[in-house]
């Protein structure tokens, strides 16, 4: 099964599928219905998924996505991710993928910051290849969450795992510290 858009590596994230995640919700009406105080970061649908809103307090919601200009449809939610906490993040390259003229097989591009995705493969982006790459991961991954990210590796040759794991257990699912947040060949 290839992963070919956001919409439907949503749907895949959102029902569980790669294993533990955040609270998420699919519409602002829901994460108040739910009864989340805390923050939330809001995503879109839009452009691909391009761009996304970190941290935001309830109050500041609604604020944002008029902002946004976007159909109300195209935005989704989480609950925000403690950072503070993050130990090693990055994209893992499975297989053999070409993107744009080259090929990574067993590529992780990552790093040790506690920051957002983006800023922190911006400000200090490192790479290992094969097993150098796998033996990083599962060193810094419980028990579980390597179990859990061996199926996906499996399941999704040819596609690249965007991950971030943790110094603590995260999401819903017990004895878990990593997050797959997108399998994607798109």
């Amino acid at each position: 099964m290839f992963v070919t858009t956001k919409k439907q590596n949503l749907k895949l994230f959102s029902t569980g599928f790669f294993g533990t995640k955040l609270k998420s919700w699919n519409t602002f009406e829901e994460v108040l219905k739910s009864g989340h105080k805390d923050s939330v970061t809001i995503r879109t649908l839009a452009g691909g998924g391009g761009f996304c809103f970190y941290d935001c307090h309830i109050y500041e919601v609604e604020n944002i996505i008029s902002k946004c200009a976007l159909p109300k449809e195209l935005f989704y939610f989480n609950e925000s991710a403690p950072d503070e906490h993050i130990v090693l993040q990055g994209e893992y390259y499975n297989k053999i993928i070409n993107i744009s003229g080259k090929t990574y097989d067993g590529t992780f591009t990552h790093s040790f910051h506690k920051l957002k995705m983006r800023d922190a493969l911006r400000i200090s982006q490192r790479t290992c290849y094969g097993l150098s790459a796998k033996t990083l991961i599962k060193d810094y991954m419980s028990e579980s969450s390597w179990s859990d990210f061996e199926c996906l590796l499996d399941l999704y040759p040819d596609h690249v795992l965007e991950l971030s794991i943790y110094g603590c257990n995260i999401g819903d699912i017990q004895g878990r510290n990593a997050i797959v947040w997108e399998v994607r060949s798109y």
